[in-house]
């Protein structure tokens, strides 16, 4: 079934077939084919259908070749990557999505995912924040809520 391809496979089906489309649809000249990118990518983190690392070829019965060595970008990271190369799209709907998309698997990254996001987000504000007038408000209020939603985590591990 769907659900249980990012377990079941180690992260296969993941690097090989759906990160490549992703990108793919989050380079199109159509915005639309950018929005559907990142909604993709927020359903596939929320649906835990990403493993956040790559099961070693060695210990799995998998068929998963050793072209995915363990040095390399976990799956999740590519994900992250896909999502976060739009922050600057030239269309204010598109980043907006960044900061929402970012913001709603905030709280299912561990650490070191966490942190890339949220230098992502602060990039993005800062850019944003630069441009004439401000910049997109829609923009910047996803951002900030994404960051916020950051700061409350961190409290209530407290």
């Amino acid at each position: 079934s769907l659900a249980r391809h990012g377990e079941d496979d180690g992260g296969e089906w993941i690097t090989k077939i759906v990160v490549p489309h992703l990108r793919i649809c989050s380079q199109s000249e159509d915005s639309k084919q950018r929005l559907l990118s990142l909604k993709m990518i927020d359903i596939i983190i929320t649906n835990g259908l990403c493993p956040s690392k790559v099961s070693d070829p060695a210990s799995s019965p998998s068929s998963f070749d050793d072209s995915f060595s363990s040095t390399e970008e976990s799956p999740l990271r590519m994900l992250l990557d896909i999502a976060s190369s739009r922050a600057s799209d030239n269309v204010a709907n598109v980043r907006l999505n960044v900061g929402r998309v970012l913001g709603s698997v905030l709280f299912l990254l561990d650490r070191s995912d966490v942190d890339y996001v949220v230098s992502v987000l602060e990039k993005q504000l800062e850019e944003e924040t630069s441009k004439a007038n401000g910049g997109d408000r829609d923009v910047v209020y996803f951002a900030q809520q994404a960051l916020a939603s950051r700061s409350l985590r961190r409290l209530e591990s407290r």
